[in-house]
């Protein structure tokens, strides 16, 4: 693919980003290259195309490097997620990457994404999960219609079994789930670095 027709392509993803109409970004060719249309423009002209893109507030998205992966959308595989934060947080598990939760989900369905996990598979793969939790980190899972603030609780109080503390005023009960996140991730620096030591 030619460096024009990139920078085409890069136009016209900078147009859609920015929400601009046809005529939009005709008026935008006519301002920086003096036609309506970018049927005759050049690479360069393009390139100019693009600058006057960024100056009304476009950038580029990021790359993401090879092997990563977005985070999967189902309610299943976000709670998948979130028990594998669990589990790192716990000091059991030892990356806290989508790539990571992708190779445990990769042993356990011999699928590579979890996006491509039947909903009865991840249901399985959950509850594996959650076995592994509790068997290694020691987490008293409560029933699942306590919800999901249970759970949180359930984690921070195996946290607190390997040598965590609370202060003395925090109230678990009263916390939100943002709140008990914040617990879990503070508490799980301190567990990962014992288990370390």
């Amino acid at each position: 693919m030619d460096d024009r027709t990139l920078r085409l392509r890069a136009v016209r993803a900078a147009a859609r980003d920015l929400g601009l109409s046809d005529e939009g970004l005709r008026d935008v060719y006519a301002r920086t290259i003096g036609s309506r249309s970018a049927a005759a423009a050049s690479a360069a002209d393009l390139g100019r195309v693009l600058d006057a893109l960024r100056a009304a507030g476009w950038s580029p998205a990021p790359r993401r490097r090879k092997g990563d992966r977005r985070p999967a959308g189902s309610a299943q595989a976000r709670k998948l997620r979130a028990l594998w934060l669990s589990a790192y947080h716990l000091g059991i598990a030892r990356d806290s990457s989508e790539r990571g939760l992708g190779r445990w989900v990769l042993r356990q369905t011999q699928i590579e994404a979890i996006d491509w996990v039947d909903p009865t598979s991840l249901a399985k793969v959950i509850e594996a999960l959650k076995s592994w939790i509790a068997r290694e980190g020691g987490v008293d899972w409560p029933p699942a219609d306590a919800g999901p603030l249970a759970a949180r609780r359930a984690v921070i109080e195996a946290q607190l079994r390997r040598g965590g503390q609370l202060a003395a005023q925090v109230d678990l009960g009263r916390m939100g789930a943002s709140e008990l996140d914040a617990v879990i991730a503070a508490h799980g620096v301190e567990v990962r670095r014992r288990r370390a030591a």
